[in-house]
């Protein structure tokens, strides 16, 4: 399989050359009977440059190329990116970016396996793809746990895709999301995903017992305990990066939602379906309770709110809002 050759240095491009190099080329091991060529002294291999870059083998018996980058390599590639860009860092927090970037490696590689149909491979000739590997993997360097890593290696991904209605737009969105998701806390991250998770309506589908809404409100149980429901700074801090707007004119009405959500429950008003899901849900109530409290009827998610709401959902409950459909553009 013929590689990308690539554009820039770093990290991240050593991350990716070697994870996708080590996931690509089918095996880790050398063919038995090249290694056996080898002992036996049967191969005389002779290399000749051919070109400008290129190189052209000659053999008697079997030769095996190995494509990508160890993941040796990989590490020592990323310990001289940090020695570059981190040279009066002392000792201690130089050894913590260490780490931090490890981590976050250890997080992308099965990541970059699971999301491995979907990546086209033309993408990574990008040099604004890199670039956005890279700042991912130096916000992680930088700020640890507090960077968001798994997030951040969800929207690197989805730049990577092949490319859909909306794929332009959609890349530009998660590209801008990787800036700004290491400048927001994980509540920031779960405040947006609420206001997504009502104002695109809840997912599942309900018969005729209002009680079911327990079972589809369950998963997004962890966004709730996360946001501390009487701070008043999320709005304007969200705001302020551009996360979300607070538009003028009518808002929202979160009762007349869920009823056009949910028409199977039989139930004529608002008002009365807000008394039913308060008196008959308990899990429910709790992730609407937070809603309402925090008046996100009153808001709006921006595009790169969207992006990040979205990824962030289909963290909570996947499979229910699949991220990659979104950045695709079959999902609204």
């Amino acid at each position: 399989m013929h590689w990308v050759e690539w554009v820039f240095s770093g990290v991240g491009v050593a991350i990716v050359a070697g994870a996708l190099g080590l996931i690509f080329r089918g095996g880790r091991g050398r063919r038995k009977n090249s290694d056996a060529a080898r002992s036996n002294g049967s191969v005389n291999a002779e290399s000749k440059t051919i070109g400008d870059r290129s190189v052209g083998i000659q053999a008697n018996g079997n030769v095996t190329v190995q494509v990508g980058l160890t993941v040796r390599e990989v590490r020592e590639l990323t310990r001289e990116l940090l020695d570059s860009n981190f040279p009066k860092l002392r000792d201690d927090a130089m050894a913590a970016a260490r780490e931090n970037v490890s981590e976050f490696l250890r997080l992308f590689e099965p990541a970059l396996a699971r999301r491995l149909p979907s990546i086209n491979q033309e993408r990574l000739r990008d040099p604004d793809i890199q670039f956005t590997l890279n700042d991912a993997v130096m916000a992680s360097a930088r700020r640890g746990r507090d960077a968001n890593a798994d997030l951040l290696i969800e929207l690197v991904l989805a730049r990577m895709n092949d490319p859909g209605p909306q794929a332009s737009l959609m890349s530009l969105a998660c590209a801008e999301a990787v800036r700004v998701v290491p400048r927001l806390l994980r509540e920031h991250i779960d405040y947006l995903a609420l206001v997504g998770l009502f104002h695109w309506g809840p997912v599942g589908h309900l018969t005729h017992d209002i009680r079911e809404l327990d079972g589809i409100a369950r998963p997004y149980l962890p966004l709730v305990e996360n946001i501390n429901i009487e701070s008043g700074w999320h709005e304007a801090y969200l705001q302020s990066l551009g996360c979300l707007t607070h538009p003028p004119g009518p808002s929202r009405n979160v009762g007349r939602s869920l009823l056009q959500s949910y028409p199977g429950l039989q139930i004529h008003s608002p008002d009365e379906l807000m008394r039913c899901i308060r008196n008959q849900t308990e899990a429910f109530r709790e992730v609407l309770d937070a809603y309402v409290a925090l008046q996100m009827d009153d808001v709006e998610l921006t595009l790169t709110g969207d992006v990040i709401a979205h990824a962030r959902l289909d963290q909570v409950a996947p499979g229910s809002l699949d991220f990659l459909d979104f950045c695709l553009g079959a999902v609204p």
